[in-house]
């Protein structure tokens, strides 16, 4: 204050305050924003009861394009039950050489820094992940995602269905391996890519916009879901 003051009585200009680095990224233009969509498969459904992560894929994509990839299964040091494997075709044969959740995440998190994350139905995903970052001790990371079944309900809002299947149908998107991770990461990828051209158009320039427009808190989703539990 004092130095302000003596700035003014020699007709300096008071300096503005320097804004803040969140706010910065907050008004990132969509064009030069790097967005990792990624996506899990699990023993199950419950993260806080003993299910655990035995796949993790993700894309990195930039300005519309995909520009780097991360995919690892994940050996969860338990039998995967016939029902799980019924659903993501991934055997105990398949992860008992795969290395263990505390190799994978924290290689997982150093792929995605710097980032927005992405996925579809981001709740189920992100409770998986934080919970076992709990586990770890891992606390270096923004607790936030994008959810692209929040964007398809609101830039699709006469439609009925936003599971993935049905936008994949609907935006003529191909999946080679669906309900492996990365099969459905390419698909979200493409979708997100799509829903981002849709929504620069109708005027969302940036991060900020893009927040604004998915419902200004993409955590309180998040939040959401660990209440069911």
């Amino acid at each position: 204050m004092k130095e302000n003051r003596q700035q003014e009585m020699e007709g300096i200009p008071e300096q503005p305050p320097k804004p803040k680095k969140e706010d910065k990224a907050k008004n990132t233009l969509i064009e030069e924003a790097e967005f990792v969509v990624f996506d899990l498969e699990t023993t199950g459904l419950g993260a806080r009861f003993g299910d655990e992560i035995i796949e993790i894929a993700g894309v990195r994509i930039k300005n519309g394009k995909v520009v780097d990839k991360f995919c690892s299964l994940v050996n969860p040091c338990r039998p995967i039950s016939p029902g799980a494997t019924a659903v993501n075709g991934i055997t105990d044969e398949m992860v008992a050489g795969a290395p263990k959740i505390s190799e994978v995440l924290p290689a997982f998190l150093e792929f995605s820094k710097g980032s927005v994350l992405v996925a579809h139905n981001t709740p189920f995903d992100m409770s998986f992940l934080l919970e076992k970052m709990k586990q770890i001790n891992y606390r270096n990371f923004k607790e936030e995602a994008l959810d692209t079944l929040v964007l398809s309900r609101k830039i699709h809002s006469e439609e009925k269905s936003h599971s993935l299947p049905s936008i994949r149908r609907r935006l003529n998107i191909n999946c080679e391996s669906e309900h492996r991770a990365m099969g459905d990461v390419a698909a979200t990828g493409e979708i997100l890519i799509l829903f981002l051209d849709v929504l620069v158009k109708g005027g969302v320039r940036t991060l900020k916009d893009l927040n604004k427009f998915h419902g200004g808190d993409p955590y309180k989703y998040v939040k959401m879901y660990n209440r069911m539990f």
